[in-house]
Order: C-alpha cells, then structure tokens, then sequence
C-alpha cells in the first residue's frame, strides 16, 4: 500500500476501503511488472485516470455512496476475466 494514501486516510481518521486497499495492490503489482517506458507512461496514466476522470464519471452515475463499490465491482470483473482467459491459453499451449 502507497505511503501516501495511508497516512492521508489515517490523519483524517478514516479506514481505507476495500476498493482503497485493491487499488493500492493492484498499483503495486503493476509497477513491479513495468519491463519498459511506454509500459510505465500506460500505469502512470492509468492511476491518474482511475483517481480522476473515471472515478468522477462512476461518482456522476452512481453517486458518492454507490460509485467506489460500482468501479471496484467492475475492475475485479475484468481481473478475473483476465485470469481466466491466461489460464485457458495456458492449458490450451
């Protein structure tokens, strides 16, 4: 988990969600896995967007009680759609 968002939420006296936490992993795990640039610039430019433009547009739709558990839903759908799919290919080989 990012530094950062911990000691933000915890100054404020919040606990951290479960979509907080995912988020922080799933950042984690993409950045240990970044072989080259364009690779860093396309998780660099996701965590921007994943905390600005896409979670706004989730919040518009959805609203402020809905809209983290609604993005955290859907991001697990296609990790777990992702995972399947590179099972398959690894039995099929």
């Amino acid at each position: 988990m990012t530094d950062d968002l911990f000691v933000k939420m915890n100054a404020r006296g919040k606990w951290l969600s479960r979509y907080d936490t995912f988020k922080s992993d799933l950042e984690s795990a993409l950045e240990k896995k970044q072989k080259n640039d364009a690779e860093t610039e396309t998780v660099d430019k996701w965590k921007q967007e994943i905390d600005n433009s896409i979670l706004d547009g989730y919040f518009e739709r959805f609203g402020a009680k809905y809209a983290e558990r609604n993005l955290f839903r859907k991001i697990l759908f296609y990790c777990k759609a992702l995972t399947a799919m590179q099972k398959k290919a690894y039995n099929d080989s």
